[in-house]
């Protein structure tokens, strides 16, 4: 039995698709990016890193919600050093959205029960109100004390 405040429950609270940002537009009808999302869409992991693996880098810099989608298929894959590795990119690109990086780097340590990196991503977070999931950072942070 689970206790209340183990990490794969913390993980299974907080971990939702929903917080990932739209990224296809109009004008991407038949590219990589569109046939990346709608095989993430439909939990097609490894294809969709196939896709989103053929994107040219200049677009992910314009477009760095992509970072977290390939972060969370990695995640999802359980390759949790690729999903790391992937929202370290995020985080050290000092793009607006890089504090969502700490938040899903965050979540991996959870799933992976690596309670003494989940806090040390936490409190990076809850350091800046303006950061991403700040009020759920510093909620998880009082369940893992």
């Amino acid at each position: 039995m689970f206790s209340a405040n183990s990490t794969e429950d913390l993980f299974l609270k907080h971990y939702n698709l929903n917080d990932l940002p739209s990224l296809a537009k109009r004008s991407d009808a038949n590219n990589d990016l569109t046939k990346g999302m709608n095989a993430f869409k439909i939990k097609e992991y490894k294809k969709a890193l196939y896709f989103f693996g053929k994107i040219n880098e200049k677009y992910i810099l314009k477009n760095p919600s992509l970072f977290l989608y390939v972060g969370v298929a990695n995640l999802e894959l359980n390759k949790n050093e690729k999903a790391i590795n992937t929202f370290d990119k995020l985080i050290n690109s000092n793009l607006l959205d890089a504090s969502k990086g700490y938040w899903f780097k965050a979540l991996v340590y959870l799933k992976s029960k690596n309670v003494v990196k989940a806090k040390e991503t936490l409190l990076i977070i809850a350091s800046n109100k303006s950061n991403y999931k700040y009020k759920e950072a510093k909620s998880i942070l009082e369940k893992l004390e």
